[in-house]
């Protein structure tokens, strides 16, 4: 599995990601594991925010 993740300045301090993966096994399409990575996401930019 591949992961990239492009962070792009929106000009007024924010900052906007743009994750891609490619490769990624069967079992980590699974909702489950969807609903982690949501999850994961949420936590990431709650950090962020706080920053």
């Amino acid at each position: 599995m591949v992961r990239k993740i492009t962070f792009n300045g929106l000009g007024d301090g924010c900052i906007g990601t743009v994750t891609l993966q490619t490769n990624v096994p069967p079992m980590l399409m699974s909702p489950e594991a969807q609903a982690g990575l949501e999850t994961a996401s949420v936590e990431i930019d709650d950090h962020l925010s706080s920053l």
